[in-house]
Protein backbone atom coordinates (compact mmCIF):
# COMPACT_ATOMS: atom_id res chain seq x y z
CA UNK A 1 0.00 0.00 0.00
CA UNK A 2 1.24 3.52 -0.84
CA UNK A 3 0.44 6.66 1.15
CA UNK A 4 -1.39 9.43 -0.70
CA UNK A 5 -0.66 13.11 -0.68
CA UNK A 6 -2.67 15.07 1.88
CA UNK A 7 -6.18 16.33 1.18
CA UNK A 8 -9.73 16.43 2.50
CA UNK A 9 -11.33 13.43 4.17
CA UNK A 10 -13.34 10.74 2.34
CA UNK A 11 -15.21 9.66 -0.79
CA UNK A 12 -18.84 8.73 -1.24
CA UNK A 13 -19.87 5.79 -3.43
CA UNK A 14 -22.24 7.06 -6.12
CA UNK A 15 -24.05 5.59 -9.08
CA UNK A 16 -23.33 6.92 -12.56
CA UNK A 17 -25.69 7.72 -15.36
CA UNK A 18 -24.53 6.11 -18.59
CA UNK A 19 -21.72 4.25 -16.87
CA UNK A 20 -18.49 4.43 -18.86
CA UNK A 21 -16.61 3.27 -20.82
CA UNK A 22 -18.03 5.34 -23.65
CA UNK A 23 -17.31 4.81 -27.33
CA UNK A 24 -16.51 7.71 -29.60
CA UNK A 25 -18.85 8.15 -32.57
CA UNK A 26 -17.38 9.00 -35.94
CA UNK A 27 -14.26 8.00 -37.85
CA UNK A 28 -12.09 7.99 -34.71
CA UNK A 29 -13.69 5.24 -32.63
CA UNK A 30 -11.83 5.82 -29.38
CA UNK A 31 -12.85 4.41 -25.99
CA UNK A 32 -13.22 6.67 -22.96
CA UNK A 33 -13.28 5.82 -19.28
CA UNK A 34 -13.61 8.13 -16.27
CA UNK A 35 -12.72 7.61 -12.60
CA UNK A 36 -13.40 9.95 -9.69
CA UNK A 37 -10.89 10.73 -6.92
CA UNK A 38 -10.82 13.07 -3.94
CA UNK A 39 -9.47 16.58 -4.32
CA UNK A 40 -9.15 19.60 -2.03
CA UNK A 41 -11.80 22.18 -1.17
CA UNK A 42 -14.81 19.92 -1.65
CA UNK A 43 -13.91 19.34 -5.29
CA UNK A 44 -13.67 16.01 -7.10
CA UNK A 45 -10.98 15.07 -9.58
CA UNK A 46 -12.59 13.36 -12.54
CA UNK A 47 -9.82 11.61 -14.42
CA UNK A 48 -10.70 11.08 -18.08
CA UNK A 49 -8.66 8.73 -20.25
CA UNK A 50 -9.03 7.81 -23.93
CA UNK A 51 -7.47 5.00 -25.92
CA UNK A 52 -7.16 5.07 -29.70
CA UNK A 53 -5.59 2.46 -31.98
CA UNK A 54 -2.74 3.56 -34.23
CA UNK A 55 -4.41 2.39 -37.44
CA UNK A 56 -7.00 5.16 -37.08
CA UNK A 57 -4.41 7.93 -36.85
CA UNK A 58 -2.68 9.67 -39.76
CA UNK A 59 1.10 9.69 -39.22
CA UNK A 60 3.82 11.52 -41.12
CA UNK A 61 7.56 10.86 -41.11
CA UNK A 62 9.61 13.18 -38.93
CA UNK A 63 13.25 12.18 -38.92
CA UNK A 64 13.52 8.57 -37.85
CA UNK A 65 10.07 8.53 -36.26
CA UNK A 66 6.47 8.98 -37.40
CA UNK A 67 4.25 11.56 -35.73
CA UNK A 68 0.54 12.27 -35.61
CA UNK A 69 -1.30 15.38 -34.52
CA UNK A 70 -4.53 15.17 -32.52
CA UNK A 71 -6.69 17.91 -31.01
CA UNK A 72 -8.66 17.00 -27.88
CA UNK A 73 -11.52 19.14 -26.60
CA UNK A 74 -13.23 18.25 -23.30
CA UNK A 75 -16.16 20.08 -21.73
CA UNK A 76 -18.29 19.39 -18.65
CA UNK A 77 -21.64 21.21 -18.55
CA UNK A 78 -23.55 21.41 -15.27
CA UNK A 79 -27.30 21.02 -14.68
CA UNK A 80 -27.82 24.76 -15.28
CA UNK A 81 -26.24 24.58 -18.71
CA UNK A 82 -23.04 26.33 -17.65
CA UNK A 83 -19.57 25.15 -18.55
CA UNK A 84 -17.91 23.90 -15.35
CA UNK A 85 -14.74 22.71 -17.06
CA UNK A 86 -13.21 22.90 -20.50
CA UNK A 87 -9.83 22.25 -22.02
CA UNK A 88 -8.26 21.98 -25.46
CA UNK A 89 -5.04 20.06 -25.93
CA UNK A 90 -2.82 19.32 -28.91
CA UNK A 91 -1.24 15.88 -28.77
CA UNK A 92 1.60 14.45 -30.83
CA UNK A 93 1.54 10.61 -30.79
CA UNK A 94 4.87 9.17 -31.92
CA UNK A 95 5.88 5.74 -33.19
CA UNK A 96 9.44 4.57 -33.83
CA UNK A 97 8.67 2.09 -36.63
CA UNK A 98 6.48 2.67 -39.67
CA UNK A 99 4.75 -0.69 -39.21
CA UNK A 100 3.49 0.42 -35.78
CA UNK A 101 1.61 3.32 -37.38
CA UNK A 102 -0.90 0.91 -38.95
CA UNK A 103 -1.14 -1.57 -36.08
CA UNK A 104 -4.61 -1.64 -34.49
CA UNK A 105 -3.23 -3.49 -31.48
CA UNK A 106 -0.93 -0.55 -30.67
CA UNK A 107 -2.81 2.02 -28.59
CA UNK A 108 -2.34 5.69 -27.82
CA UNK A 109 -3.45 6.79 -24.34
CA UNK A 110 -4.73 10.32 -23.78
CA UNK A 111 -5.33 11.46 -20.22
CA UNK A 112 -6.71 14.63 -18.67
CA UNK A 113 -8.23 15.59 -15.31
CA UNK A 114 -11.21 17.84 -14.59
CA UNK A 115 -11.62 19.36 -11.12
CA UNK A 116 -15.32 20.02 -10.52
CA UNK A 117 -17.94 20.08 -7.80
CA UNK A 118 -19.97 16.89 -7.25
CA UNK A 119 -23.09 16.63 -9.36
CA UNK A 120 -24.46 15.58 -12.73
CA UNK A 121 -22.80 16.82 -15.89
CA UNK A 122 -23.00 16.48 -19.63
CA UNK A 123 -19.61 15.26 -20.81
CA UNK A 124 -18.67 16.38 -24.31
CA UNK A 125 -15.46 15.17 -25.89
CA UNK A 126 -14.21 15.88 -29.40
CA UNK A 127 -11.08 14.27 -30.85
CA UNK A 128 -9.83 15.53 -34.24
CA UNK A 129 -7.03 14.05 -36.35
CA UNK A 130 -5.41 17.23 -37.72
CA UNK A 131 -3.30 15.36 -40.31
CA UNK A 132 -6.16 13.35 -41.80
CA UNK A 133 -8.57 14.00 -44.64
CA UNK A 134 -11.84 12.15 -45.08
CA UNK A 135 -12.14 10.31 -48.42
CA UNK A 136 -14.18 11.87 -51.23
CA UNK A 137 -13.84 14.92 -53.48
CA UNK A 138 -16.09 17.14 -51.32
CA UNK A 139 -14.09 16.35 -48.19
CA UNK A 140 -10.81 16.93 -50.03
CA UNK A 141 -11.98 20.37 -51.18
CA UNK A 142 -13.24 21.28 -47.73
CA UNK A 143 -10.24 19.61 -46.03
CA UNK A 144 -12.59 17.76 -43.70
CA UNK A 145 -10.73 16.05 -40.87
CA UNK A 146 -11.53 12.70 -39.29
CA UNK A 147 -13.02 13.04 -35.85
CA UNK A 148 -14.75 11.19 -33.05
CA UNK A 149 -17.01 12.47 -30.29
CA UNK A 150 -18.71 11.50 -27.05
CA UNK A 151 -21.80 13.18 -25.61
CA UNK A 152 -22.91 11.47 -22.38
CA UNK A 153 -24.21 12.03 -18.87
CA UNK A 154 -21.68 11.72 -16.08
CA UNK A 155 -22.41 11.74 -12.34
CA UNK A 156 -19.47 12.99 -10.29
CA UNK A 157 -19.49 11.66 -6.69
CA UNK A 158 -18.90 13.74 -3.56
CA UNK A 159 -16.03 13.37 -1.05
CA UNK A 160 -15.97 14.30 2.61
CA UNK A 161 -18.18 11.88 4.57
CA UNK A 162 -16.82 11.01 8.04
CA UNK A 163 -16.53 7.25 7.53
CA UNK A 164 -14.11 5.18 5.48
CA UNK A 165 -14.62 5.38 1.72
CA UNK A 166 -12.90 4.45 -1.51
CA UNK A 167 -12.45 6.09 -4.90
CA UNK A 168 -13.72 4.68 -8.15
CA UNK A 169 -11.68 1.89 -9.71
CA UNK A 170 -9.27 2.68 -12.54
CA UNK A 171 -8.67 -0.40 -14.70
CA UNK A 172 -5.10 -0.83 -15.93
CA UNK A 173 -3.11 -2.94 -18.32
CA UNK A 174 -0.11 -2.73 -16.01
CA UNK A 175 1.17 -0.86 -12.95
CA UNK A 176 4.80 -0.04 -12.24
CA UNK A 177 6.73 2.19 -9.78
CA UNK A 178 7.40 5.74 -10.92
CA UNK A 179 9.62 8.40 -9.36
CA UNK A 180 7.94 11.28 -11.22
CA UNK A 181 4.41 12.60 -11.54
CA UNK A 182 4.22 12.32 -15.34
CA UNK A 183 1.05 12.32 -17.41
CA UNK A 184 0.66 8.59 -16.73
CA UNK A 185 1.85 8.53 -13.09
CA UNK A 186 -0.15 8.92 -9.91
CA UNK A 187 1.09 8.73 -6.30
CA UNK A 188 4.32 6.94 -7.16
CA UNK A 189 2.80 4.51 -9.67
CA UNK A 190 2.83 4.63 -13.45
CA UNK A 191 -0.64 3.67 -14.65
CA UNK A 192 -0.91 2.00 -18.04
CA UNK A 193 -4.66 2.55 -18.07
CA UNK A 194 -7.16 0.36 -19.90
CA UNK A 195 -10.25 2.43 -20.84
CA UNK A 196 -11.83 -0.50 -22.67
CA UNK A 197 -11.89 -2.59 -19.47
CA UNK A 198 -11.30 -5.61 -21.71
CA UNK A 199 -9.05 -8.50 -20.70
CA UNK A 200 -8.43 -12.03 -21.92
CA UNK A 201 -6.49 -13.32 -24.91
CA UNK A 202 -4.27 -10.28 -25.48
CA UNK A 203 -4.29 -9.11 -21.87
CA UNK A 204 -4.76 -12.07 -19.47
CA UNK A 205 -3.74 -10.14 -16.33
CA UNK A 206 -6.01 -7.53 -14.75
CA UNK A 207 -4.50 -4.66 -12.76
CA UNK A 208 -6.44 -1.99 -10.92
CA UNK A 209 -5.77 1.24 -9.04
CA UNK A 210 -7.95 2.75 -6.31
CA UNK A 211 -7.55 5.19 -3.43
CA UNK A 212 -8.78 4.51 0.11
CA UNK A 213 -9.79 7.39 2.39
CA UNK A 214 -9.96 6.12 5.99
CA UNK A 215 -12.01 9.07 7.26
CA UNK A 216 -12.07 11.17 10.40
CA UNK A 217 -12.16 8.09 12.66
CA UNK A 218 -8.71 6.98 11.48
CA UNK A 219 -6.04 6.78 14.21
CA UNK A 220 -2.32 6.06 13.93
CA UNK A 221 -1.67 2.32 13.94
CA UNK A 222 -5.06 1.37 12.51
CA UNK A 223 -5.08 -1.66 10.23
CA UNK A 224 -7.13 -1.42 7.05
CA UNK A 225 -8.22 -4.62 5.30
CA UNK A 226 -8.58 -4.21 1.52
CA UNK A 227 -10.41 -7.06 -0.19
CA UNK A 228 -10.49 -7.67 -3.94
CA UNK A 229 -13.29 -9.83 -5.35
CA UNK A 230 -14.43 -10.77 -8.83
CA UNK A 231 -18.17 -11.43 -9.12
CA UNK A 232 -20.15 -12.95 -11.95
CA UNK A 233 -23.01 -11.00 -13.45
CA UNK A 234 -25.38 -12.57 -10.90
CA UNK A 235 -23.27 -11.37 -7.95
CA UNK A 236 -21.65 -14.70 -6.99
CA UNK A 237 -18.01 -14.42 -5.88
CA UNK A 238 -15.55 -16.27 -8.16
CA UNK A 239 -12.28 -14.96 -6.77
CA UNK A 240 -11.20 -13.01 -3.69
CA UNK A 241 -8.14 -12.09 -1.70
CA UNK A 242 -7.36 -9.63 1.09
CA UNK A 243 -4.40 -7.38 1.77
CA UNK A 244 -3.66 -5.60 5.04
CA UNK A 245 -2.37 -2.03 5.24
CA UNK A 246 -1.11 -0.06 8.22
CA UNK A 247 -1.02 3.37 6.57
CA UNK A 248 0.84 6.38 7.98
CA UNK A 249 -2.12 8.60 7.16
CA UNK A 250 -5.79 8.26 6.45
CA UNK A 251 -5.34 8.09 2.67
CA UNK A 252 -3.44 5.50 0.67
CA UNK A 253 -3.35 3.61 -2.62
CA UNK A 254 -4.85 0.15 -3.03
CA UNK A 255 -3.76 -1.81 -6.09
CA UNK A 256 -3.46 -5.42 -7.17
CA UNK A 257 -3.03 -7.65 -10.24
CA UNK A 258 -4.26 -11.18 -10.89
CA UNK A 259 -4.33 -13.68 -13.74
CA UNK A 260 -7.65 -14.37 -15.47
CA UNK A 261 -6.53 -17.11 -17.82
CA UNK A 262 -7.10 -20.16 -15.61
CA UNK A 263 -10.48 -19.30 -14.14
CA UNK A 264 -12.59 -16.97 -16.21
CA UNK A 265 -14.50 -17.76 -19.38
CA UNK A 266 -15.63 -15.05 -21.77
CA UNK A 267 -18.29 -12.79 -20.32
CA UNK A 268 -19.03 -9.75 -18.18
CA UNK A 269 -17.72 -9.65 -14.61
CA UNK A 270 -17.69 -7.18 -11.73
CA UNK A 271 -14.62 -6.10 -9.77
CA UNK A 272 -15.42 -5.21 -6.16
CA UNK A 273 -13.04 -3.44 -3.79
CA UNK A 274 -13.92 -3.44 -0.07
CA UNK A 275 -12.03 -1.52 2.62
CA UNK A 276 -12.59 -2.13 6.35
CA UNK A 277 -11.06 -0.55 9.44
CA UNK A 278 -10.19 -3.43 11.77
CA UNK A 279 -10.45 -1.33 14.92
CA UNK A 280 -13.76 0.44 14.21
CA UNK A 281 -15.37 -2.17 11.98
CA UNK A 282 -16.55 0.48 9.51
CA UNK A 283 -16.35 -0.58 5.88
CA UNK A 284 -17.14 0.54 2.34
CA UNK A 285 -17.09 -1.07 -1.10
CA UNK A 286 -17.16 0.01 -4.72
CA UNK A 287 -17.88 -2.02 -7.87
CA UNK A 288 -17.22 -1.71 -11.57
CA UNK A 289 -17.84 -4.09 -14.49
CA UNK A 290 -15.19 -5.37 -16.89
CA UNK A 291 -15.07 -7.77 -19.83
CA UNK A 292 -13.20 -11.01 -20.53
CA UNK A 293 -12.89 -12.01 -24.20
CA UNK A 294 -10.80 -14.87 -25.58
CA UNK A 295 -11.67 -15.28 -29.28
CA UNK A 296 -9.08 -14.07 -31.79
CA UNK A 297 -11.83 -12.38 -33.81
CA UNK A 298 -12.92 -10.39 -30.75
CA UNK A 299 -9.47 -8.82 -30.48
CA UNK A 300 -8.53 -8.79 -34.16
CA UNK A 301 -11.69 -7.16 -35.54
CA UNK A 302 -13.26 -3.82 -34.82
CA UNK A 303 -16.62 -4.32 -33.02
CA UNK A 304 -18.36 -2.23 -35.69
CA UNK A 305 -17.06 -4.61 -38.36
CA UNK A 306 -18.42 -7.60 -36.44
CA UNK A 307 -21.82 -5.90 -36.16
CA UNK A 308 -21.88 -5.14 -39.89
CA UNK A 309 -21.26 -8.79 -40.67
CA UNK A 310 -23.63 -10.35 -38.15
CA UNK A 311 -26.47 -8.11 -39.27
CA UNK A 312 -26.43 -10.08 -42.52
CA UNK A 313 -26.81 -13.46 -40.87
CA UNK A 314 -28.92 -13.01 -37.76
CA UNK A 315 -32.68 -12.64 -37.70
CA UNK A 316 -33.99 -9.24 -36.62
CA UNK A 317 -34.68 -10.15 -32.95
CA UNK A 318 -31.37 -12.04 -32.73
CA UNK A 319 -29.42 -9.11 -34.06
CA UNK A 320 -31.09 -6.61 -31.74
CA UNK A 321 -30.27 -8.83 -28.78
CA UNK A 322 -26.69 -9.26 -29.97
CA UNK A 323 -26.31 -5.52 -30.55
CA UNK A 324 -27.17 -4.71 -26.94
CA UNK A 325 -24.71 -7.17 -25.37
CA UNK A 326 -21.42 -6.26 -23.72
CA UNK A 327 -18.21 -7.40 -25.50
CA UNK A 328 -17.73 -10.45 -23.29
CA UNK A 329 -21.37 -11.50 -23.57
CA UNK A 330 -21.19 -11.03 -27.35
CA UNK A 331 -18.37 -13.53 -27.58
CA UNK A 332 -20.43 -16.13 -25.70
CA UNK A 333 -23.48 -15.35 -27.85
CA UNK A 334 -21.49 -15.71 -31.10
CA UNK A 335 -19.98 -19.02 -29.99
CA UNK A 336 -23.45 -20.43 -29.26
CA UNK A 337 -24.90 -18.94 -32.47
CA UNK A 338 -22.32 -20.56 -34.75
CA UNK A 339 -22.40 -23.80 -32.77
CA UNK A 340 -26.13 -24.16 -33.47
CA UNK A 341 -25.50 -23.63 -37.20
CA UNK A 342 -22.65 -26.14 -37.39
CA UNK A 343 -23.84 -28.83 -39.85
CA UNK A 344 -21.28 -31.35 -38.60
CA UNK A 345 -20.57 -30.80 -34.88
CA UNK A 346 -18.35 -33.88 -34.80
CA UNK A 347 -15.84 -32.30 -37.22
CA UNK A 348 -13.05 -30.07 -35.86
CA UNK A 349 -14.18 -27.11 -38.00
CA UNK A 350 -17.48 -25.28 -38.20
CA UNK A 351 -18.38 -25.43 -41.90
CA UNK A 352 -21.13 -22.80 -41.57
CA UNK A 353 -18.69 -20.28 -40.09
CA UNK A 354 -16.05 -21.11 -42.70
CA UNK A 355 -18.61 -20.60 -45.50
CA UNK A 356 -19.66 -17.27 -44.05
CA UNK A 357 -16.04 -16.09 -43.84
CA UNK A 358 -15.58 -17.15 -47.48
CA UNK A 359 -18.63 -15.14 -48.54
CA UNK A 360 -17.45 -12.08 -46.63
CA UNK A 361 -13.99 -12.21 -48.24
CA UNK A 362 -15.52 -12.70 -51.71
CA UNK A 363 -18.00 -9.83 -51.29
CA UNK A 364 -15.32 -7.45 -50.00
CA UNK A 365 -13.04 -8.31 -52.91
CA UNK A 366 -15.51 -8.42 -55.80
CA UNK A 367 -18.01 -5.69 -54.94
CA UNK A 368 -15.84 -2.98 -53.38
CA UNK A 369 -17.15 0.48 -54.23
CA UNK A 370 -16.85 4.08 -53.17
CA UNK A 371 -18.51 3.32 -49.82
CA UNK A 372 -15.65 1.01 -48.91
CA UNK A 373 -16.39 -2.59 -48.01
CA UNK A 374 -17.88 -4.68 -50.79
CA UNK A 375 -19.87 -6.51 -48.13
CA UNK A 376 -21.89 -3.35 -47.48
CA UNK A 377 -22.99 -2.92 -51.10
CA UNK A 378 -26.35 -4.33 -52.17
CA UNK A 379 -24.75 -7.19 -54.09
CA UNK A 380 -22.42 -7.91 -51.18
CA UNK A 381 -25.28 -8.14 -48.67
CA UNK A 382 -27.34 -10.44 -50.90
CA UNK A 383 -24.30 -12.64 -51.58
CA UNK A 384 -23.53 -12.98 -47.86
CA UNK A 385 -27.13 -13.88 -47.02
CA UNK A 386 -28.03 -16.20 -49.87
CA UNK A 387 -24.70 -17.36 -51.30
CA UNK A 388 -23.72 -17.38 -54.99
CA UNK A 389 -26.68 -17.16 -57.42
CA UNK A 390 -27.48 -20.06 -59.75
CA UNK A 391 -27.57 -17.69 -62.71
CA UNK A 392 -26.46 -14.14 -63.47
CA UNK A 393 -27.77 -12.30 -66.53
CA UNK A 394 -27.21 -8.78 -67.81
CA UNK A 395 -30.04 -6.75 -69.36
CA UNK A 396 -30.95 -3.16 -70.12
CA UNK A 397 -33.93 -1.42 -68.58
CA UNK A 398 -36.70 0.15 -70.64
CA UNK A 399 -38.76 3.21 -69.84
CA UNK A 400 -41.74 5.16 -71.11
CA UNK A 401 -39.40 7.59 -72.85
CA UNK A 402 -37.86 7.37 -76.32
CA UNK A 403 -37.65 4.56 -78.81
CA UNK A 404 -37.63 1.09 -77.26
CA UNK A 405 -36.24 -0.67 -80.29
CA UNK A 406 -33.45 -3.15 -79.56
CA UNK A 407 -33.91 -2.70 -75.82
CA UNK A 408 -34.62 -5.83 -73.83
CA UNK A 409 -37.53 -5.25 -71.47
CA UNK A 410 -37.48 -6.49 -67.90
CA UNK A 411 -40.58 -4.64 -66.72
CA UNK A 412 -42.72 -7.75 -66.34
CA UNK A 413 -45.35 -7.04 -63.64
CA UNK A 414 -44.37 -10.37 -62.06
CA UNK A 415 -41.02 -8.83 -61.08
CA UNK A 416 -42.50 -7.17 -58.06
CA UNK A 417 -40.62 -5.81 -55.09
CA UNK A 418 -43.62 -5.25 -52.82
CA UNK A 419 -42.72 -6.31 -49.30
CA UNK A 420 -46.40 -6.77 -48.53
CA UNK A 421 -46.26 -9.83 -50.76
CA UNK A 422 -43.42 -11.21 -48.64
CA UNK A 423 -44.74 -10.91 -45.06
CA UNK A 424 -42.05 -13.19 -43.71
CA UNK A 425 -39.12 -11.04 -44.87
CA UNK A 426 -37.00 -10.81 -41.76
CA UNK A 427 -33.49 -10.38 -43.11
CA UNK A 428 -34.00 -7.71 -45.77
CA UNK A 429 -35.57 -4.69 -44.14
CA UNK A 430 -38.01 -2.39 -45.97
CA UNK A 431 -35.46 0.42 -46.32
CA UNK A 432 -33.20 -1.93 -48.30
CA UNK A 433 -35.87 -2.37 -51.03
CA UNK A 434 -37.91 -0.07 -53.22
CA UNK A 435 -41.64 -0.73 -53.56
CA UNK A 436 -43.27 -1.36 -56.93
CA UNK A 437 -42.36 -3.35 -60.00
CA UNK A 438 -39.43 -2.69 -62.25
CA UNK A 439 -41.68 -1.11 -64.88
CA UNK A 440 -42.55 1.70 -62.44
CA UNK A 441 -38.96 2.77 -61.88
CA UNK A 442 -39.21 5.96 -63.95
CA UNK A 443 -42.06 7.06 -61.66
CA UNK A 444 -40.12 6.16 -58.53
CA UNK A 445 -37.20 8.28 -59.74
CA UNK A 446 -39.31 11.30 -60.57
CA UNK A 447 -39.54 10.62 -64.30
CA UNK A 448 -35.82 10.03 -64.84
CA UNK A 449 -35.11 8.16 -68.06
CA UNK A 450 -33.42 4.92 -66.98
CA UNK A 451 -33.50 3.43 -70.46
CA UNK A 452 -29.73 3.05 -70.73
CA UNK A 453 -29.18 1.61 -67.28
CA UNK A 454 -27.57 -1.80 -67.26
CA UNK A 455 -29.19 -4.37 -65.02
CA UNK A 456 -27.61 -7.37 -63.36
CA UNK A 457 -30.15 -10.05 -62.49
CA UNK A 458 -29.35 -12.76 -59.95
CA UNK A 459 -31.57 -15.84 -60.04
CA UNK A 460 -31.72 -18.60 -57.45
CA UNK A 461 -33.46 -21.88 -58.33
CA UNK A 462 -34.75 -22.11 -54.77
CA UNK A 463 -34.40 -20.02 -51.62
CA UNK A 464 -30.64 -19.71 -52.03
CA UNK A 465 -28.20 -21.08 -49.49
CA UNK A 466 -28.88 -19.21 -46.26
CA UNK A 467 -26.64 -20.05 -43.33
CA UNK A 468 -29.60 -20.08 -40.95
CA UNK A 469 -33.30 -20.85 -41.13
CA UNK A 470 -35.12 -22.45 -44.05
CA UNK A 471 -33.22 -25.23 -45.73
CA UNK A 472 -32.38 -25.18 -49.43
CA UNK A 473 -34.46 -28.34 -49.84
CA UNK A 474 -37.72 -26.71 -48.75
CA UNK A 475 -39.88 -27.24 -51.86
CA UNK A 476 -42.43 -24.65 -50.73
CA UNK A 477 -39.91 -21.87 -51.19
CA UNK A 478 -40.15 -19.94 -54.42
CA UNK A 479 -37.03 -19.14 -56.38
CA UNK A 480 -35.42 -15.81 -55.62
CA UNK A 481 -34.57 -13.08 -58.09
CA UNK A 482 -32.67 -9.87 -57.35
CA UNK A 483 -32.35 -7.03 -59.85
CA UNK A 484 -29.45 -4.60 -59.52
CA UNK A 485 -29.04 -1.43 -61.63
CA UNK A 486 -25.86 0.45 -62.53
CA UNK A 487 -27.52 3.76 -61.73
CA UNK A 488 -24.53 6.03 -62.36
CA UNK A 489 -22.86 4.03 -65.09
CA UNK A 490 -19.78 3.52 -62.93
CA UNK A 491 -20.05 -0.20 -62.36
CA UNK A 492 -21.65 0.10 -58.90
CA UNK A 493 -25.00 -1.68 -58.79
CA UNK A 494 -27.94 -0.85 -56.52
CA UNK A 495 -30.76 -3.23 -55.65
CA UNK A 496 -33.93 -1.98 -57.38
CA UNK A 497 -36.18 -5.03 -57.25
CA UNK A 498 -36.65 -8.57 -56.07
CA UNK A 499 -39.15 -11.38 -56.14
CA UNK A 500 -39.61 -14.60 -54.25
CA UNK A 501 -39.91 -15.52 -50.60
CA UNK A 502 -37.13 -14.30 -48.34
CA UNK A 503 -38.55 -15.76 -45.15
CA UNK A 504 -35.91 -17.91 -43.45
Amino acid sequence: MIALSSGAATAKDAERANEPPFKGRGELTFLLDASAFRSDGGMTEEEIVLSLSNDLIAFKSVGENSEGRLRLEVELIDSEGKTAFETTQTLVPTVAQAIDASDRMQLQLIRTSAFVKPGEYVLRVLLVDELSEKPGIIHMIRKTKKKGSVDAMLKVPAFGAPGIEVSEIAFCRELSPSSSESDLARNGLRLDLNPSRQYGLVLPSLSYYAEVYAGEEFAAGDSIFVGTSVLDIGGASLFSRTQVAVPQSGAFVAHDAFDLSRTFRAGTYVLEIEARNRRTGSSVSTKRPFEVIWAIASWGQDPETVQEEMKLVMRGPQYREFQNLSPGAREVYLAEFWSELDPAPESPQNEALLEFRRRVLYADREFMGTIGRGLLTDRGRVYARYGPPDEISYQYSSSAFGNDENVERVSDPAERVGLSNRPGASYLSPDEFREGDVGDLETQRGGTNIKSKQLEVWTYDGPGRPLAGRSAGDASSRGLKFIFADEMGNGEYELIGSSGTTDF
